[in-house]
């Protein structure tokens, strides 16, 4: 991970990858979901990373980014490393309760399904975070 040359993102290397992806893989492994076929990919994707998936046949796709944009609140590269194991198992998440998106979309809306699944997922991740697991 390393400032691009005018300093306005990070680029997310391929050793950074490679750990997101062993993070995930963790998760997977851990949340029970090895039943699914999930494919990785790096490379430029609207967000910092992503999930896609199709609850019926078990297939998804998790990405990352391979620039994240600079924010306000983090100052240097070791803060955003440390965001790395975060964002994957929050992807890893959204497999866990792509069910229940799926159901909440279906009789709500995409918005609707977005907040709920995201205010579960952002609650485990801060509070796994402070057991350190």
């Amino acid at each position: 991970m390393k400032f691009n040359e005018d300093e306005t993102k990070i680029v997310i290397e391929k050793e950074d990858y490679e750990l997101f992806k062993n993070e995930c893989k963790k998760w997977i492994g851990i949340l029970g979901l090895t039943d699914w076929e999930i494919g990785f990919i790096h490379d430029a994707i609207p967000y910092r990373a992503s999930t896609s998936w199709s609850t019926g046949g078990k297939i998804a796709t998790i990405g990352l980014d391979i620039y994240w944009k600079l924010s306000q609140e983090k100052k240097n590269i070791k803060e955003y490393k440390e965001n790395l194991k975060d964002f994957a198992f929050h992807e890893v998440l959204h497999l866990l309760l792509s069910h229940v998106y799926d159901t909440i979309e279906d009789k709500y809306d995409k918005n609707a399904a977005e907040r709920e699944v995201h205010t579960i997922i952002w609650k485990l991740v801060n509070g796994i975070k402070k057991i350190n697991v």
